[in-house]
């Protein structure tokens, strides 16, 4: 992969003023509350001749309580492994667990509701000029960098809440026997 001949600090001011325009008018769109958080640049980071970064762990980037979406715009090829609609995987594990707290499911019950599933991740591929929206429940991870390429990509939080900020969870944070369902 090419190194671009750009100033990164300039993409990044430029990317954060266009994209945060317009997802201010999402966050309106979305209702009372909302609002955009800061920008965030990302990158895989590797030495000269060293392998490309491996993939993250399996995270999702707002914990139980929490509303709001993840935005991604690659400023370099990249790619992510997700799970399609695991944010609703997550919001029914919440149900479940409350039920078992209040006694209104046996853990036997419980157990049996985690052993129904198994779920694969998707690879998808982000290109210049994509722009990924997704629920900040989704389970996701970076996944294995390129050679030579930092595969620098933009994160924007719009969240629901004052002083609301994203809080990375790692899926084995959710219960080892929920995190062994996801292939």
């Amino acid at each position: 992969m090419p190194r671009y001949p750009f100033n990164w600090s300039l993409v990044y001011i430029l990317a954060d003023c266009v994209v945060t325009k317009h997802l201010n008018k999402v966050a309106t769109a979305l209702g009372s509350g909302y609002a955009v958080r800061d920008c965030n640049m990302m990158m895989n980071v590797q030495a000269a001749g060293q392998t490309p970064v491996g993939s993250q762990g399996f995270h999702t980037d707002l914990g139980p309580g929490q509303e709001g979406l993840v935005v991604i715009a690659p400023a370099q090829p990249t790619s992510l492994q997700l799970y399609v609609e695991s944010n609703r995987i997550l919001k029914e594990l919440w149900r479940w667990e409350k039920m078992l707290k209040a006694g209104q499911v046996t853990k036997a019950g419980f157990n049996a509701w985690l052993g129904m599933r198994t779920f694969k991740a998707v690879r998808l591929q982000l290109n210049l000029g994509d722009i990924l929206f997704m629920s900040g429940h989704t389970i996701h991870a970076g996944d294995v960098g390129i050679p030579n390429c930092p595969s620098l990509r933009l994160h924007w939080y719009v969240l629901k809440g004052q002083g609301a900020k994203d809080t990375m969870k790692h899926l084995v944070q959710y219960g080892e026997a929920f995190a062994k369902r996801f292939e």
